[in-house]
């Protein structure tokens, strides 16, 4: 049995080759800092590839009652990925986990028909790559996907390099022995162990950030009817994170309204001077910036709400009796619609929440307030201080301190819409549900904070 060669012979098709060659390289240079366009093109793809398997299958022998039937499934799972890419997206890590246990139960197999003793060590390991991989996929299927766009971006790539090179040499030419299996054995076990090494790392990491990741509990649930007062504590729980010296600090469930009027749930962390100054104490309001879009994004869900880096000022603010109170904002904790950059939403949830601050006893809050907010938080602070004398004319808000303030989101989504691609930005935009992949950092100085937005 000869070696299995393709060739390019002729001049016209030689240039068609290097012409496609050099296509692909652009295309796949440019999709891979572009992996969510990446991922629509590897959609299109699996599309057409579907079409095109199905119309062979009725082209070549006779026509059998099965080919009819796999052929009208190939086409209808083509037109339908072509017009559902997203659903095409989503299944590619459900797709890839089932492939890679597959394979280990095909590299299993395998291994019990193996003869030599170091071939089956290398299925072994093999196996444990595939698995280790599959759980990856399976735990982080946004980080997944990415994966995938980008490696479908360097087999285009490299599939132009390929048919350029050909289309030089005169010929595609692809060497395997008679057994189908490499020459060299040591290059493969190489191969496997860096395999397993990168499964291994991948897979260390996903624990930690799942490990990393803040969870909701039971606390921020609330299957009664919702008090229509807005400010309403509806549950208190001892906060367990880090808490500045000499403060008490607690987790409150409370009642605010959407923008539309309608109640709404809410959950922040409040922290107040321990014992009884004599006096109602001055509220601060800190409105956080961008933490992320889900439920366990919320602030009081981790441990440094109440820190000098959650909260700039709070130590001061605590050395001078103020009873603290920061808003997690609805649908971060507790389940809801979330009014990320929606101002009434926001603004409502900040006022409500000093609101719910003075029904605590033991924090002897008063009316008066201040907001503070960044980024995010600082629109919401706006928005706050805009609305308190209609929405909460019993909140005397002192004053509005907003630094870095979304306070034009339709500029700001236009120019990042308008912005120059990156890989990182597409990555960092393409959040996971249920991760918090991005939080926003505190700059070095408030000084220089005027560049930074939500």
């Amino acid at each position: 049995m000869g070696h299995p060669r393709s060739w390019i012979g002729a001049p016209g098709v030689r240039l068609l080759a290097a012409l496609v060659g050099v296509g692909c390289v652009v295309a796949g240079g440019s999709l891979l800092v572009r992996p969510l366009s990446a991922l629509v093109v590897f959609a299109v793809t699996i599309s057409v590839a579907l079409v095109g398997s199905g119309v062979l299958l009725v082209s070549r022998g006779p026509r059998q009652p099965w080919r009819w039937v796999g052929a009208a499934l190939l086409l209808a799972s083509g037109a339908l990925a072509v017009t559902s890419v997203s659903a095409v997206v989503r299944a590619l890590p459900v797709v890839l986990v089932v492939i890679l246990v597959a394979n280990a139960g095909r590299l299993v197999y395998s291994a019990t028909r193996a003869g030599s003793l170091g071939r089956r060590a290398i299925l072994a390991v093999s196996v444990i790559a595939n698995l280790l991989f599959a759980g990856v996929s399976w735990a982080w299927p946004d980080a997944t996907v990415i994966v995938i766009a980008v490696a479908f971006s360097l087999l285009v790539l490299l599939a132009g390099c390929a048919l350029i090179l050909g289309a030089i040499r005169g010929r595609l030419r692809r060497r395997v022995d008679d057994s189908g299996r490499s020459r060299h054995p040591a290059l493969r076990a190489v191969a496997t162990s860096l395999a397993l090494l990168l499964a291994s790392a991948a897979a260390f990491g996903t624990v930690q950030l799942l490990a990393g990741t803040a969870k909701v509990d039971d606390f921020y649930a609330w299957d009664g009817e919702i008090p229509a007062v807005p400010g309403t504590v509806l549950r208190t729980a001892p906060y367990t994170g880090d808490v500045p010296a000499g403060a008490e600090a607690l987790r409150v469930l409370y009642v605010t309204t959407y923008s539309d009027g309608t109640p709404a749930l809410a959950s922040a962390v409040v922290g107040y001077p321990t014992g009884d100054t004599g006096r109602p104490r001055t509220v601060l309001a800190w409105q956080h910036g961008t933490t992320g879009v889900a439920r366990s994004c919320a602030p009081s869900a981790d441990a440094d709400a109440l820190t000098e880096y959650a909260i700039p000022g709070i130590l001061r603010a605590i050395e001078r009796g103020w009873a603290v109170v920061a808003t997690d904002y609805p649908g971060q904790g507790t389940d809801g619609r979330y009014p990320y950059l929606i101002g009434q939403g926001e603004g409502r949830a900040a006022l409500d929440g000093i609101r719910a601050l003075q029904r605590i006893d033991d924090a002897h809050a008063s009316n008066q307030a201040w907001l503070w907010g960044h980024s995010q938080g600082g629109h919401a602070s706006l928005w706050a201080g805009q609305i308190a004398d209609d929405y909460a004319p019993d909140v005397d808000v002192l004053g509005v301190a907003a630094l870095s303030a979304a306070r034009d989101p339709l500029a700001l989504a236009e120019r990042i819409a308008g912005a120059k691609a990156s890989a990182l930005g597409e990555i960092i935009t393409l959040n996971r549900p249920d991760f918090c992949s991005y939080r926003e950092p505190w700059p070095a100085g408030a000084g220089s904070a005027d560049s930074w937005s939500a």
